[in-house]
C-alpha cells in the first residue's frame, strides 16, 4: 500500500490543483478580508491538515487522493452559492435578514467542512507509519500535525478503509466543532440558538429538525456527489474494491442476459418498448438484494429506495420531468382473439426506466412487446397490487365508508380526518371548520415574544469589525435553550405508531416551525404522499394545499403526541402567518370534481414559496380539484 507524507495546508492545496487563494469563495461569502480569514480560509486549511489526501468514500463518490478535500470545498461553493439566493431566516423582516446574514453564512460554512470529518474517525482512517513499528490511526482531535513533522520516526501514513455502523460518522462530526472552531466563533453560533440548532442537528444526522442550514448543505452534496459519479472513473484510487453501482448494473445485466428476467411477457419484470426497458421496482431490487447476498455481498445496501437513488445518480435509472426516479406505467397487450380473453391483458406498475443501450448488447434480442406502453399521470399512480410494489404506505380504507366514489374521485384525494369520523357529522362549510380550528390572535403577543427570544440577534454582528466585538463577547453568559426529549432520535416518517415518548413540546415557540420544515423536506425528498387518494397535501392552482386538521394531527403522531392536541398546535401555526388567508378566515374550502359528483374538501393554503425554494420544481397541479365550482361547469360546456 502506497505511503504518503503528511502535508502542511498550502503543499495540499499545491498538490491538488486547488486555488489557495479561494476567490471564488470569498466573493461567495461576502464577509470583509480579515473575518474571511479568521472564519472560513482558517478553518478550511485546519481542515486540510486534517483529512490530508484522504478520499471522500472507498469506491463511490471522490474516491481518489484528495477526494475529500475536493468534494468539502465543492459541496462549500455550491452551497454559498445556494445562500446567496435566499433571504434568512424565512419570513424574516428587513431588519432581521440583513443583521443575521453573516452568522447564516458562517453557520452554512461550519456545517460544509463539518459535515464528512466524521469519517476520518470511523470508516476511512489514516494509519501512521512509524519506524519503530508502533503504528497507530490518526485522529484529528487527539494530535497535532506540526508533531507528526517534527516526529522523526514518522515514516508518511497509508490510508485504510474499516467498517463503520451506518451514518456513524454523522455523529462523530458534531465532537469536531469546538476544535475547528476559535471559541469567538463557537459563542457566537451559540449566541444564535435558531440557527446553532438546526446547525447541531444537521452535524448529528437529524435530517428531520436540520432546518434550512441542513436543506442547502445536502443539496449541495448531493450536486457535488452527483457530479463526480457523472465523471469517468479516477485511474488512481486507494481501493480495489468494485463500487457497489458496478455490482448492480453487472447483475442487472446477468438477469437479461441469463433470461432468469422474463421481458415483454403476461407476469414479467421488464418490458422495452423502442430505445428503453422499464423493471418493476420492487422485484427487480428485491431479486439484486437476493443475488447479492447468496453471493457473500452483504455489505451493499439493502434499502430499496437507497437503491434507487444510486442507480438514478450514477445515470442509470432515467428519471421524470419532476427528478423522480419512480415511473408510473400501463402495459397493454392482446389483440382480443381468444374468446376466452386469455391473450388479452392490462396492468398498471410503477417502475425504473433504462436505456436499452446500456444493458443489453447488441447480440441480444427479445420477442418485439405487441401491445403499448403509457406513462400514467403523475397525480395519479396506481401501482399494480400483483407486484407488491408499494413505495409508500397507503392508509387503509375505512371500512365505514358509505360513499361509493367514481373511478375518477377514486384518483383524486380522500377524505379529511373529520369526514371519516362516523360519531360526529363532518363540517360543511369553511365557517363551521374555523370554529374547530380557532384563531391565535390573543396568542399572539406572546407566542412572538416567546420566538423572537430565538431570533434576536445583536446589531452589532456585521462583516466590518466582527472579530473584535465577537471576542469581547466571548465570555460572556449566553442563552440558555429549553433542552430538547429526544432531539438525538431520527423520526421515521413512515412510522404508524407514535414514538416512546414526544419528540418536543407541541407548545414550544417553534413547534410550528418545526411542522413548516417537515413539511418542507417531505416535498422536496417526496417523502410525503401528494395528489393521491390517500395523500394530505395537494397542489392546487394558487399554492400548497393540506387537508385540515388530518395534516396537522399526523405530524403530531409521528412525533409523539397525542393528535388531540392540534387545535392548541395550529393556533401557533396561524401565529407564522405563512399561510394565505381566506378573508378574515384560516380554511379554505376546494371542491374534488369527478364525473358525477362534486366533494367539498376544507384545508390550509401555504404559497409555493414557504415550500419551493426559487428555482425548484413544482409538481404538476392535482388536475381534480378546483377553486370554484363554475370553473367545472365552464370546462364542461368547452
Amino acid at each position: 500500500m502506497k505511503l504518503l507524507s503528511f502535508l502542511k495546508a498550502d503543499a495540499l492545496f499545491k498538490s491538488l490543483k486547488i486555488d489557495s487563494e479561494f476567490s471564488e469563495l470569498r466573493q461567495l461569502a461576502s464577509l470583509e478580508a480579515s473575518a474571511f480569514e479568521q472564519l472560513v480560509y482558517e478553518p478550511i486549511c485546519k481542515f486540510a491538515e486534517w483529512v490530508q489526501l484522504a478520499p471522500a468514500s472507498q469506491s463511490h463518490h471522490h474516491a481518489g487522493p484528495g477526494g475529500l478535500i475536493k468534494h468539502t470545498l465543492d459541496v462549500l461553493r455550491i452551497a454559498l452559492k445556494k445562500r446567496r439566493g435566499l433571504q434568512l431566516p424565512i419570513g424574516g423582516s428587513v431588519e432581521e435578514i440583513n443583521r443575521q446574514r453573516h452568522i447564516w453564512t458562517f453557520a452554512i460554512v461550519t456545517g460544509c467542512l463539518l459535515h464528512d470529518i466524521g469519517k476520518l474517525s470511523s470508516s476511512i482512517r489514516l494509519n501512521v507509519i512509524r519506524s519503530t513499528g508502533v503504528n497507530r490511526y490518526f485522529c484529528p482531535l487527539a494530535q497535532n500535525l506540526e508533531q507528526l513533522l517534527q516526529d522523526k520516526t514518522v515514516l508518511g501514513y497509508q490510508v485504510v478503509f474499516e467498517p463503520s455502523a451506518y451514518r456513524y460518522h454523522e455523529q462523530l462530526s458534531v465532537l469536531h466543532l469546538s476544535a475547528l472552531l476559535p471559541a469567538y466563533a463557537q459563542a457566537w453560533l451559540i449566541s444564535a440558538p435558531h440557527i446553532m440548532k438546526p446547525l447541531i442537528n444537521f452535524l448529528w444526522g437529524d435530517r428531520y429538525e436540520s432546518g434550512m442550514i441542513g436543506s442547502i448543505i445536502e443539496f449541495a452534496d448531493g450536486e457535488s456527489t452527483a457530479r463526480d459519479l457523472q465523471l469517468p472513473s479516477s485511474t488512481e484510487r486507494f481501493s480495489n474494491q468494485i463500487p457497489a453501482i458496478e455490482r448492480y448494473i453487472n447483475q442487472v445485466r446477468h438477469l437479461l442476459m441469463s433470461g432468469v428476467v422474463k421481458v415483454n411477457q403476461n407476469g414479467g419484470m421488464a418490458w422495452i418498448e423502442g430505445e428503453f426497458i422499464y423493471f418493476v421496482c420492487r422485484p427487480l431490487v428485491e431479486k439484486l438484494i437476493q443475488e447479492l447476498n447468496a453471493q457473500g455481498l452483504r455489505n451493499l445496501p439493502q434499502d430499496p429506495l437507497r437503491i434507487y437513488d444510486m442507480l438514478q445518480e450514477h445515470g442509470y435509472a432515467i428519471p421524470t420531468e419532476d427528478g423522480k426516479a419512480i415511473w408510473s406505467i400501463k402495459v397493454s397487450a392482446g389483440n382480443g382473439k381468444n374468446e376466452d380473453g386469455s391473450g388479452n391483458y392490462s396492468h398498471k406498475f410503477t417502475c425504473l426506466k433504462f436505456e436499452v443501450r446500456r444493458l443489453i448488447t447488441p447480440t441480444k434480442s427479445f420477442p418485439p412487446f405487441e401491445g403499448k406502453i403509457e406513462i400514467a399521470q403523475a397525480n395519479e399512480p396506481e401501482p399494480d397490487v400483483s407486484s407488491q410494489d408499494t413505495v409508500i404506505p397507503i392508509r387503509p380504507t375505512l371500512e365505514n365508508e358509505k360513499i361509493i366514489l367514481d373511478a375518477d374521485e377514486q384518483r383524486m384525494i380522500g377524505k379529511t380526518d373529520a369526514e371519516s369520523d362516523t360519531d360526529h357529522k363532518p363540517p360543511e362549510t369553511a365557517e363551521e371548520i374555523e370554529k374547530i380550528i380557532p384563531d391565535a390572535a390573543a396568542e399572539t403577543a406572546v407566542e412572538n415574544g416567546s420566538h423572537s427570544q430565538d431570533t434576536a440577534m445583536d446589531a452589532e454582528h456585521h462583516s466590518a469589525g466582527i472579530l473584535e466585538k465577537l471576542r469581547k463577547e466571548s465570555g460572556k453568559e449566553t442563552t440558555k435553550t429549553k433542552s430538547e426529549s429526544g432531539v438525538n432520535k431520527t423520526v421515521n416518517v413512515y412510522a404508524d405508531t407514535m414514538p416512546l415518548q414526544p419528540l418536543f413540546d407541541y407548545a414550544e415557540a417553534d413547534a410550528a416551525h418545526r411542522f413548516i420544515n417537515w413539511l418542507r423536506r417531505g416535498l422536496i425528498e417526496k417523502t410525503i404522499l401528494i395528489n393521491n387518494p390517500t395523500a394530505e397535501v395537494h397542489i392546487a392552482e394558487e399554492g400548497v394545499f393540506v387537508v385540515a386538521p388530518s395534516i396537522f394531527k399526523t405530524f403530531l403522531m409521528r412525533h409523539g403526541i397525542s393528535p388531540d392536541k392540534h387545535k392548541n398546535f395550529v393556533r401557533r401555526i396561524n401565529t407564522l402567518k405563512l399561510h394565505i388567508r381566506n378573508g378574515d378566515l384560516n380554511i379554505h374550502p376546494y371542491w374534488v370534481s369527478g364525473k358525477n359528483r362534486k366533494t367539498k374538501i376544507n384545508g390550509y393554503l401555504f404559497p409555493f414559496n414557504v415550500f419551493y425554494e426559487e428555482g425548484m420544481p413544482i409538481p404538476k397541479k392535482n388536475k381534480f380539484l378546483i377553486r370554484n365550482l363554475e370553473d367545472t361547469v365552464t370546462s364542461s360546456d368547452e
